[in-house]
């Protein structure tokens, strides 16, 4: 159980970059994976967890990786309480690829492709997050066929968005407006079993389309 000093220590990760929150803990070594995996659990049993110190669990985390992997993934598999999407939000939106050497990059795409495939919520915009870290701090053509891939594979709903979300920021970008990237796009708005998935799916495309169309004007 952490204690106070603990306690400040780890809600002090929320600021400043990666490398300083890797530095912290370094200081600190018996603030390991488990233990930060600990903390998070026990302020998901609040009432009411504070989200900053939330925040600053979930820096502590990602600065731990890779040797946090393991305790990454066992928080990214829960649904519940509710405020554990925000852990999710926050997890990702630390994550930036010049944090981790190539192997590491890999283990990171893989977790947020198999985040995206089970994800069963939107809440705290956690799925939309995971889809556009593939599609943008972390773009490569790997990230991008994952993408592909998971907006018509990913288990729930949820998932697709996300992977749709990331993908359409891809094309935004990129502003090559080609057949080929619109069909997909296309095919999910007619064939996906998910009303709401085929809704965003329709309505990205209309987007897409008068950008296209702008783009051709100018």
């Amino acid at each position: 159980m952490a204690t106070i000093e603990d306690q400040q220590v780890l809600g002090q990760c929320r600021f400043g970059p990666i490398s300083g929150v890797r530095a912290k803990l370094a200081e600190n070594p018996h603030l390991d994976s488990l233990a930060v995996e600990d903390a998070v659990n026990r302020e998901l049993e609040q009432t009411a967890p504070n989200l900053e110190y939330l925040q600053g669990l979930a820096n502590a985390l990602v600065a731990l990786l890779p040797s946090s992997y393991a305790s990454v993934k066992r928080l990214l598999a829960i649904g519940t309480p509710k405020g554990v999407y925000e852990l999710h939000f926050s997890i990702f939106g630390a994550l930036n690829r010049s944090d981790f050497n190539e192997l590491e990059q890999d283990g990171v795409e893989y977790m947020l492709a198999e985040y995206l495939r089970e994800v069963k919520s939107t809440a705290s915009y956690a799925a939309w997050k995971a889809g556009l870290v593939l599609g943008e701090d972390w773009l490569s053509p790997k990230t991008e066929k994952l993408l592909k891939m998971l907006m018509r594979t990913a288990r729930y709903p949820a998932g697709r968005l996300g992977a749709i979300n990331g993908y359409r920021f891809i094309m935004q970008r990129r502003r090559t407006f080609t057949a080929e990237e619109f069909a997909l796009l296309s095919a999910v708005a007619r064939s996906d079993k998910s009303g709401k998935v085929r809704e965003q799916a329709d309505f990205d495309l209309n987007r897409l389309r008068s950008m296209q169309s702008e783009s051709a004007a100018n």
